[in-house]
């Protein structure tokens, strides 16, 4: 008996269809691979008792002086934290919520002649805020020593939480609004420099704006004794978001790349162009980790590495992009690093949905991308908290990669892997009597099964099911199927861990007809 390997390299390729990717896997839930072996995502348990009163955006995880580890969350209605096991609610008085993704809008709303007379209009005609001037909706939140610097796009203000003595955890009863800060901006951050930096400051959507250094009340633009400051860019787009790198500060536009660099007096930050029809796709659409950042655009993914943008191969893009919808993107699409694992998790909204159902997976150190199905709308990797944190879009907070089930629940028909459609011998003009297979796992040989979809020609539209079939304790698969083109699939059938190397089959050539 002579074994043939099933050599098929780590990543998902989804571009056309499954004939055009042979020797690749073509589809996934909740896999991804470690030095070239098939294992299952880890599983999750819940944080929260309860559900919150709706989906979590921002998320950051941060320990206080103290040494007690806390989470700030933004909701679309409230600014929370959670505190031990306990959610508070420190939203400030007057505060303005997210809208909605969907608002509807009457007669000549939007494009012209777009819909029907008296329809109402959806997101297509108003963009993800509700008219079709806004940006996205969105959180920004980010740690000034212990304490919290916090803003909401829709209401503007600068915020600020601080534990409020030294000898207890306990925080004021709500997040306060620095009354000296500029209003209606769009986001904060804070750089390594020790300002608090607002980006579509003062309702300028193009205007930067900083307080004097490690004093987030003063805001004296005119005072030359501080280094406060304000500047408007000469950008073709508006602001997006921002994130810290090496170096500086990055600040994305829905077509550019800037970068904010501490250059010291009198003009305390210069500003560079680094990118070009690079930007932002919305404003949560990027991870950072491992001093690069990677992001999603119009009709790519970029990354800035080593101070060059650069695009990023994507063997899913295809997949992507066709699944959804730029509106639903803009305000829904969330990244984030895992942190226990080399990777960059994106969440995304399928078709016309508006919350996130599916992910893109991209493992920047071993360069392979994958997907699957998982409700989240927000994620904080790892590191304050052992695990990674995400919201689910059901309202509660889970901290993953933690077990092998989905808080409890089993995950047995959900963790799969299946290959693109492989060719018999002579390059698929013969048929492929397949009388046996080995599963190369090493431990754990029961908690997967074989299965097959085979085909009569390549462009046979009919799939016959073969299976599926469980393996011996050695990791052998009895099993008799037939077929020119066929696909393998991999299930997990118990919520253990386990590793699946180089698949092995027993084939004998038929065969033309």
């Amino acid at each position: 008996m002579t074994l043939s390997p099933l050599k098929f390299p780590p990543g998902i390729a989804r571009v056309g269809s499954d004939g055009m990717q042979r020797g690749r896997w073509w589809n996934a839930n909740l896999i991804r691979w470690r030095n070239g072996g098939l294992v299952p995502v880890g599983g999750w348990v819940r944080l929260t008792s309860s559900p919150l009163a709706s989906p979590a955006r921002k998320m950051l995880a941060w320990r206080s002086g103290l040494d007690i580890r806390y989470l700030v969350i933004g909701t679309d209605t409230k600014l929370l934290l959670l505190d031990q096991d306990q959610i508070l609610d420190k939203t400030p008085a007057g505060f303005i919520p997210l809208p909605p993704l969907n608002q509807g809008g009457g007669y000549g709303t939007g494009p012209h002649n777009y819909s029907t007379y008296s329809t109402p209009r959806d997101a297509g005609a108003f963009g993800p805020a509700g008219n079709p001037y806004s940006r996205a909706p969105t959180w920004t939140i980010d740690t000034f020593g212990e304490d919290i610097m916090a803003v909401a796009s829709s209401d503007g203000r600068l915020l600020h939480m601080s534990p409020n003595s030294v000898t207890t955890a306990t925080f004021d009863p709500l997040a306060t609004p620095i009354a000296t800060a500029p209003l209606n901006n769009r986001g904060v951050i804070v750089t390594e420099e020790r300002h608090v930096m607002l980006f579509g400051a003062g309702g300028k959507p193009r205007g930067i704006a900083w307080c004097s250094r490690e004093n987030f009340n003063d805001w004296d633009f005119a005072n030359v004794n501080n280094t406060a400051g304000f500047i408007e860019l000469d950008t073709q787009g508006v602001f997006v978001n921002a994130v810290k790198v090496r170096g500086g500060v990055l600040l994305w536009t829905e077509k550019e790349l800037w970068i904010a660099r501490y250059v010291g007096l009198p003009a305390i930050y210069g500003f560079e162009r680094v990118g070009q029809s690079c930007g932002l796709i919305g404003p949560n659409a990027f991870a950072a980790a491992a001093g690069s950042v990677i992001w999603a655009g119009s009709g790519a993914f970029w990354t800035y590495t080593n101070g060059t943008v650069q695009p990023v191969p994507c063997d899913v893009s295809d997949y992507f992009f066709r699944r959804a919808v730029p509106d639903s993107l803009a305000a829904r699409m969330v990244g984030g690093a895992n942190g226990t694992f080399p990777e960059a998790w994106f969440f995304f909204p399928e078709d016309i949905g508006v919350e996130n159902t599916s992910y893109l997976v991209y493992n920047y150190l071993e360069h392979w991308w994958t997907i699957g199905k998982l409700g989240r709308s927000a994620i904080d990797g790892s590191g304050v908290w052992p695990n990674p944190l995400m919201a689910g879009t059901d309202n509660h907070i889970y901290q993953h990669e933690t077990g092998w089930t989905a808080a409890g629940t089993t995950r047995v028909g959900q963790v799969f892997i299946e290959s693109a459609a492989q060719a018999g011998p002579g390059n698929g003009d013969r048929i492929m009597h397949v009388v046996g297979a080995q599963l190369d796992n090493g431990t754990s040989y029961d908690c997967t099964t074989l299965s097959a979809f085979t085909r009569g020609t390549a462009d046979d539209p009919v799939e016959y099911l073969e299976g599926p079939f469980p393996a011996y304790d050695d990791g052998w698969v009895e099993c008799r199927f037939s077929g020119r083109d066929i696909r393998f699939r991999l299930e997990q059938v118990e919520d253990e861990p386990w590793t699946v190397g180089e698949m092995r089959l027993d084939v004998v050539p038929g065969g033309r007809r």
